[in-house]
């Protein structure tokens, strides 16, 4: 199975993308052992020449609104997709996840696994059937509805599975109150709001985010 690994910098995100994407792409490297492509959307290529793939974000779609555009027709070449938000530390080895081919799939609500869809971590197949979620939105004249694109995803395509309960070891640094440390069998852990990886407190998040 051919698999694009994927993220989204806009933006300078936190004053630190190019940082975030490092690190992101250094705890891929060092936790899949897949063979896999590692791709940024970015609003500057540039930056990123010599370090991985770049892939320029589209000019109509700003800050969180970029990661529709990873639904674009013909982005991706590999049978699968599967996309992390750059405030994601993976801690231990996720090859399972990178393996998961079922329907597409992100994060449900932390605190009781329901409620509304989170795309802090999606994995999707490059068969077509997604496609609508960007076009959809170019056909709604792009807007910037409450909620952010995850208000949107789930608006066009509902139902999506919860990866938390395919794939053991996905927490939330907030609600799984990880300051300390992470729980046991941790494997990913999503940061909501603050603090972000760079500038937590806790010492084992120094530890780990390394760009």
């Amino acid at each position: 199975m051919s698999l694009t690994i994927c993220c989204v910098e806009t933006n300078n995100y936190a004053g630190r993308g190019f940082d975030y994407v490092c690190a992101l792409r250094n705890a891929v490297r060092k936790r899949v052992t897949a063979p896999h492509r590692f791709v940024v959307l970015t609003d500057a290529p540039y930056k990123y020449k010599g370090v991985c793939d770049a892939i320029q974000a589209p000019a109509n779609a700003p800050g969180w609104w970029s990661k529709l555009a990873l639904f674009r027709k013909g982005l991706f070449d590999t049978e699968r997709t599967l996309f992390f938000d750059l405030d994601t530390l993976i801690i231990a080895n996720i090859d399972d996840l990178a393996a998961y081919d079922g329907p597409f799939a992100g994060l449900g609500d932390f605190r009781d696994g329901k409620g509304r869809f989170c795309s802090g971590v999606m994995a999707w197949p490059n068969d077509g059937a997604l496609h609508h979620i960007w076009e959809k939105w170019l056909a709604a004249d792009c807007p910037n509805m409450a909620g952010g694109d995850d208000h949107w995803i789930n608006a066009v395509h509902p139902g999506a599975a919860h990866l938390q309960f395919e794939i053991p070891g996905i927490v939330s640094y907030k609600f799984h109150h990880c300051k300390d440390q992470p729980p046991d069998g941790a494997r990913i852990v999503c940061f909501q709001r603050e603090p972000k990886p760079h500038n937590c407190e806790s010492e084992w998040v120094r530890f780990v985010w390394r760009p």
